[in-house]
């Protein structure tokens, strides 16, 4: 064959190929998805114009405010194996419920006062009749137009959350950080509102509740990470600061945590393990 056929032939069969994929088939998409759009348009903005639904929907709106309720979901992750089996969810959770307990409150609130108005919103919005038009829907697939009046009607339906809930969770990661294990629990309204009302009787600065003081010690303890027990090392010249040995040394807190003592550098002291023993829940 002649070579100047055959590189004819071969450059018709690339400008043929050329002319389908960047020519015939697009102009084959727009003439389907034009004609398919300029449909839709069509009927919705017929239901936005005209449907006794939607603007009942949009008028019982107009009454109806909802809280917006804020996401308390936690975590926290532990580098110490000592203390993550130690630690419970609920323990962690009692714990940031004495920091949070005003906010938490209002949620609770907020979630109640949505369930009871969404009870009477839902009511009205039942009330509506779909397929009523103030118009003349001549030249109108009914069928169609009721379909899109009812996606469009939904959409503005309100949905407020009616109920708050917290997980927490609790992860575990070796000393270079890389994740061990974890765990986590999601908590009710209930619980959380019975734990909140523990947190509240007091007696000065004390919990009254045994189980809550325990819970906060229990995570106060095992806030000292190992990141914090090696600063607290480096900066007492890893030695015990009461007789200055290197051996067998612990991270003490020099206003116990039974006492209300925080877990942090001002209110922590490397103890060897006799000294911190003899020292027990004294405040030195």
């Amino acid at each position: 064959m002649n070579p100047n056929i055959l590189l004819i032939s071969e450059t018709g069969g690339i400008l043929i190929a050329f002319l389908i994929c960047f020519i015939a088939i697009p102009g084959i998409v727009i003439g389907i998805c034009v004609p398919i759009s300029v449909h839709r348009h069509k009927y919705m903005s017929f239901v936005e114009l005209y449907s006794e639904a939607y603007w009942k929907v949009k008028e019982i709106n107009s009454r109806y405010f909802f809280a917006s309720i804020p996401n308390f979901d936690m975590s926290h992750t532990y580098d110490n194996n000592d203390f993550y089996p130690v630690v419970s969810c609920q323990d962690y959770l009692t714990y940031q419920l004495v920091r949070l307990d005003k906010k938490v409150v209002k949620a609770l609130n907020d979630a109640e006062d949505n369930r009871i108005k969404y009870s009477k919103y839902w009511k009205e919005i039942c009330s509506c009749q779909y397929g009523v038009f103030k118009n003349d829907t001549t030249g109108y697939n009914i069928d169609t137009l009721e379909r899109y009046e009812k996606q469009i009607v939904e959409d503005i339906i309100k949905s407020p959350q009616r109920s708050f809930t917290i997980t927490v969770t609790l992860k575990r990661v070796d000393m270079g950080g890389n994740y061990q294990d974890e765990k986590y629990k999601t908590f009710n309204e209930r619980t959380i509102d019975n734990i909140l009302s523990r947190i509240h009787e007091k007696r000065g600065s004390r919990f009254l509740d045994e189980e809550i003081w325990q819970s906060l010690v229990r995570v106060e303890r095992a806030k000292v990470s190992n990141k914090l027990r090696f600063a607290v090392f480096a900066r007492d010249h890893e030695r015990c600061v009461k007789c200055g040995s290197r051996r067998n040394l612990e991270v003490d807190h020099i206003y116990p945590i039974s006492k209300g003592g925080k877990t942090e550098m001002s209110n922590l002291q490397t103890l060897c393990h006799r000294c911190n023993v003899k020292k027990g829940n004294s405040i030195e």
